[in-house]
């Protein structure tokens, strides 16, 4: 459901449990089109990176 409906899923949670995410890292995930998780968290860790600037600093 992450991949087809990231908003719902955000609302739903897993398992029970909710997701504790900033306002940044929800938006971001729902506005991301990935085609599997693991695409989802190389775009996710990449956005976030650049965000904070740790990006350039590892250039």
């Amino acid at each position: 459901m992450l991949l087809r409906d990231p908003q719902t899923a955000l609302q739903n949670g897993y398992l029970g449990e909710t997701f504790k995410l900033s306002e940044q890292e929800r938006s971001l995930l729902v506005s991301i089109r990935a085609d599997s998780l693991s695409d989802l968290a190389c775009q996710m860790n990449r956005a976030l990176e650049i965000g904070t600037g740790i990006a350039e600093r590892r250039s």
